[in-house]
């Protein structure tokens, strides 16, 4: 069974400053499982093809990445619509290493250090396709493995609550707010793992907080009243707009 500190409430305000742990920052991509397996689709409907991760030490400058390929398990037919998307092609899965394999060598990369890390992502789903994933391939929740869960923090709600915003906003979107340039590929997960990195010291670095994020957060909160823009607007179609 996974553990239960996994659904336990996070303290964002806490968590977004813990400067003396090392920050993985991570992004996966994924195809959805064939749907002749009914029973597995009930666990899990889709697995991990691709991991990618940036660390960060406690001064957010990056240490490190990992990136791996990962070979499904329960994909019959590779979809021409993932491959145009990701770039990953159905040669680069047949030769790539099992889930479990990946899985534990990103778990060593993260533990290779006697500092304690946190695991950054954008939005949960990241931390649920992990989760149900273990559960569908019936690997064992360590010690290690029950670490990792629990020191996993969305960093999307963190940067909605930061700028007072009530919709979700997309990694494009957060980004094109604070005016960065995305580097590389969308949905490849190295460069979206990058770019989350590149966001996370925007919030973090107490400069920016001082100058663009304030700015911003001054701009999205009108005075004198009880709600904020962000709330009042979907920024996901004003940013397709521009």
């Amino acid at each position: 069974a996974l553990p239960i500190c996994i659904q336990q409430k996070i303290n964002r305000k806490e968590a977004i400053n813990m400067d003396r742990y090392r920050k993985v920052i991570v992004d996966f991509e994924w195809h959805k499982i064939s749907n002749t397996y009914k029973r597995e689709r009930l666990l899990c409907d889709q697995e991990i093809i691709q991991f990618g991760a940036v660390m960060l030490d406690e001064n957010n400058q990056e240490m490190g990445i990992f990136h791996s390929m990962v070979r499904p398990q329960f994909v019959l037919k590779y979809s021409a619509k993932i491959e145009e998307l990701t770039g990953i092609s159905e040669a680069d899965l047949s030769i790539a290493p099992s889930f479990e394999k990946v899985f534990f060598d990103f778990l060593r990369w993260c533990d290779q250090r006697d500092v304690p890390y946190i695991i950054y992502s954008w939005s949960d789903n990241d931390l649920q396709q992990i989760k149900n994933e273990l559960m569908l391939k019936q690997i064992t929740c360590t010690d290690r493995v029950e670490y990792m869960l629990c020191h996993w923090r969305d960093l999307q709600v963190e940067f909605d609550d930061i700028l007072g915003f009530y919709r979700r906003q997309s990694l494009e979107n957060a980004m094109m707010l604070l005016g960065i340039e995305p580097e590389g590929r969308a949905h490849n997960a190295l460069d979206d793992a990058k770019n989350t990195a590149i966001l996370y010291t925007y919030l973090t670095d107490p400069v920016k907080q001082r100058t663009v994020v304030k700015k911003i957060k001054d701009i999205l909160t009108p005075e004198e009243k009880g709600t904020t823009l962000g709330d009042l607007f979907d920024f996901n179609q004003l940013f397709q707009m521009l």
